[in-house]
C-alpha cells in the first residue's frame, strides 16, 4: 500500500508540473502575440505625438465661454 501511495503522489507530482508548464507557455504565448499586436498601433502614436511637438504641450489661447461664471454654475 505504501508503494501504491509514493507512486500516486510522484505520478501526481509530474503531472501537476506539466500542466503548469503548458499553462506557462501558453500565457506567455498569448503575451507575445498580444504584442506584437499593439506595435502597430504604438508605432502609429509615436509618429502623431512626433509630428505635433514631440509629447510638449503648448496653450497658445484659452477662451471661456461664457466669459463669467456665477455661483452655482458650471
Amino acid at each position: 500500500m505504501r508503494k501504491a501511495y509514493s507512486v500516486t503522489l510522484v505520478t501526481a507530482s509530474l503531472v501537476c508540473v506539466y500542466l503548469g508548464w503548458i499553462y506557462y507557455l501558453r500565457w506567455s504565448e498569448n503575451r507575445a502575440f498580444v504584442r506584437r499586436l499593439a506595435e502597430p498601433k504604438e508605432a502609429q502614436d509615436r509618429a502623431i505625438v512626433d509630428a505635433y511637438g514631440g509629447g510638449r504641450l503648448t496653450l497658445l489661447g484659452f477662451y471661456a465661454t461664457p466669459a463669467t461664471i456665477r455661483r452655482g454654475e458650471k
